[in-house]
């Protein structure tokens, strides 16, 4: 019988973060399972957990001959990230560490990342964020659609020593 391989591996044109993620990236083949629905037709599954450019090799063996490459193969596949996970999305920027209530607005930046540690390339994702605090502080994120937004929040005339708390009970602190 004819049997079909399938090697999917991450392409160079991937970029690292740092060194120790490029060595694992040149190590990172994986094979995918190929099944003859019996028409001609052959249904290709496999799973990466990292995201980005792979060239997909498909191979076609027959008992006897050289495995050959189908036409058109290797051929470019793009994986994408998985759904926004909070445990693995960062923030940084100095609206993280303070705010003058005389300057107006904070910012911090938000990069979005997976449950696999894969950076978001999209946007779309619906962030709730609270400025912890004796008020309630607007906020918004600015959504750049490439998984990086911008978080202002504005503490303008919100002088502790003058300020009220607001009434509102707090929804973040149990009650």
């Amino acid at each position: 019988g004819d049997t079909f391989v399938v090697i999917l591996t991450l392409s160079d044109d991937n970029t690292a973060d740092n060194d120790e993620d490029a060595d694992s990236l040149s190590n990172s083949d994986v094979t995918g399972d190929v099944v003859d629905i019996g028409n001609g037709d052959y249904s290709v599954t496999y799973v990466t957990n990292r995201s980005g450019y792979y060239a997909l090799h498909v191979t076609h063996e027959r008992e006897g001959y050289e495995a050959v490459a189908i036409a058109g193969s290797p051929f470019r596949v793009y994986v994408t990230p998985s759904e926004e996970y909070a445990p693995n999305c960062l923030a940084s920027g100095k609206g993280l560490r303070y705010a003058k209530t005389s300057d107006g607005t904070a910012t911090f930046t938000l990069q979005a990342g997976d449950v696999y540690g894969n950076s978001l390339d999209r946007g779309g994702g619906e962030w709730f964020i609270r400025v912890r605090g004796p008020y309630i502080v607007p906020t918004a994120a600015e959504d750049h659609g490439n998984g990086t937004y911008t978080v202002t929040y504005d503490l303008t005339g919100m002088e502790s020593t003058t300020a009220e708390p607001s009434p509102t009970p707090d929804p973040w602190v149990p009650q």
